[in-house]
């Protein structure tokens, strides 16, 4: 005799569910997904593994960093301490004893990083591993220190502001990038938005400089230029702060900052196209290194 058996698929909950770093789906008395935080992290030999993390502690893993925050998130017994909430990595491997940056260092280090980044955007356009757009704003700027400084700026800001997460650890360190990066963080709030990075890039002093080498009519055209490419920083900067202002995209920024004659149809397009301006996130790193504590 046949009979008619009819088989159901049971869908895992936690299929459609995302849970963050340090977090692992599972299901509850009720059979609904939820996220907790990840109950063991895996041993790592490789020292490699090893992370420093924002308080200059070495931990085994980023899990364990993770782990960390999320507990103290949740308000668990396991947790270190209230300032572990905001616990993240710096860079990969164990910390490392850091140097006090000087004044003078801090002072001279804007003007290094503007080359800094112009140099790696050439290189990068040199090996033909630039987006077209990118490629064309590298070319633009070889023959204008304005733009070499302030297409670089705009690259590297749009290429740190990218997915997931919109950061980005440090792989290397420079002692002085710590007190930079919290300079440009001018109102503490652990974002460092485009208009931030212009400004303790020093752009427009930059600007200024570059045209005096040139004569007094270069000098103009080189500070107009400058002053062009900031007001569009800071229209971006009040857009994003403003709800009821449609916002500029990293895209209109790319084209803007060019300061030619597309900038007005471009503010006509912003305020019909729209868009968020995302953010990089602020990292700060300690003096001096140290283990984590058992």
């Amino acid at each position: 005799k046949e009979t008619n058996t009819t088989f159901s698929i049971i869908a895992d909950p936690c299929a459609e569910k995302h849970c963050g770093a340090g977090r692992v789906c599972v299901l509850d008395e009720l059979e609904q997904a939820q996220c907790v935080c990840i109950p063991t992290c895996p041993e790592e030999a490789d020292p490699r593994r090893k992370v420093c993390s924002n308080h200059n502690e070495t931990w085994g893993s980023d899990c364990e960093v993770y782990q960390m925050r999320c507990w103290c998130d949740k308000g668990g017994p396991e947790c270190k301490g209230e300032e572990y909430k905001h616990v993240h990595i710096e860079y990969y491997g164990v910390c490392r004893d850091m140097p006090e940056c000087t004044e003078e260092e801090k002072a001279d280090f804007p003007r290094r990083m503007r080359d800094w980044l112009f140099n790696i955007m050439r290189d990068l356009a040199d090996r033909q591993e630039l987006t077209p757009h990118y490629l064309k704003m590298e070319r633009e700027a070889e023959n204008n220190l304005t733009r070499r400084w302030s297409n670089a700026a705009v690259w590297k800001w749009c290429d740190l502001d990218g997915h997931p997460h919109d950061r980005a650890p440090l792989m290397a360190l420079e002692h002085c990038i710590a007190p930079f990066l919290d300079s440009c963080d001018v109102n503490d709030d652990h974002r460092i938005t485009l208009k931030e990075w212009g400004k303790c890039l020093q752009l427009d002093e930059a600007g200024g400089k570059a045209g005096k080498d040139s004569g007094k009519a270069k000098a103009k055209a080189v500070s107009r230029s400058a002053r062009a490419g900031l007001q569009v920083l800071e229209l971006a900067g009040n857009a994003s702060k403003d709800l009821k202002v449609k916002r500029i995209t990293p895209r209109h920024l790319q084209l803007a900052i060019r300061g030619d004659e597309e900038l007005d149809s471009l503010i006509k397009a912003t305020i019909a196209g729209g868009g968020v301006i995302p953010h990089i996130h602020k990292s700060l790193i300690g003096k001096k290194g140290s283990q984590k504590p058992a």
